[in-house]
């Protein structure tokens, strides 16, 4: 019997390509994360998160924001390197050794959108990068703590989470593209 879904959430991401995300899911397995560990086709890097929004209580209005400020992402393409796992009260996440500057960049121009847009993101998370690896926080083994799992990152995703029924859809991408570059004026 499927969970009811209890919840709607969005989130702008970055995700590997399909042979990372498996690696990076055989090295989760490897770790002994077995009950409620995220499969590979939904291991994504977390950039900017929503508010959650009961079912059926997300205006459209909001997602359609959600879009526009998608299309106005202006950053260039980034390496991103997995480094660690953390253990937190009710997940276990890999995070970042490399790529903290380039997401951050992506952060950047959606927050700074979604506020001049007048629809912030989640109030109380700020930019925060990771993958969330399980829901479940008792790990049966202790080594395989460091991680060398990495991608260039060349597009951004808006996913809509269907929390309950562990569904991620891919509501749309953008590539990363650098802002461009001012030229200087000159007076002669």
């Amino acid at each position: 019997m499927k969970p009811a879904r209890v919840q709607d959430r969005f989130f702008f991401a970055v995700v590997p390509p399909v042979e990372t995300a498996e690696r990076i899911a055989a090295h989760a397995r490897a770790m002994g994360l077995k009950r409620a560990r995220v499969t590979a086709d939904r291991l994504h890097m977390t950039l900017a998160i929503t508010k959650d929004f009961d079912q059926g209580e997300c205006p459209p209005a909001y997602v359609e924001t959600l879009l526009r400020a998608g299309r106005r992402i202006a950053a260039a393409p980034f390496e991103m390197m997995l480094g660690k796992i953390v253990v937190g009260k009710e997940s276990i996440l890999a995070q970042p050794g490399k790529g903290h500057v380039g997401g951050k960049a992506v952060y950047d121009c959606i927050a700074q959108a979604m506020a001049g847009m007048r629809a912030p993101l989640h109030p109380k998370v700020r930019y925060s990068p990771h993958m969330t690896l399980s829901y479940d926080t008792a790990l049966t083994s202790r080594g395989l703590r460091k991680l060398g799992f990495g991608w260039p990152v060349t597009e951004v995703l808006l996913i809509h989470s269907l929390v309950g029924l562990h569904r991620h859809e891919v509501l749309d991408r953008w590539p990363l593209v650098p802002p461009p570059v001012r030229q200087a004026s000159f007076a002669f």
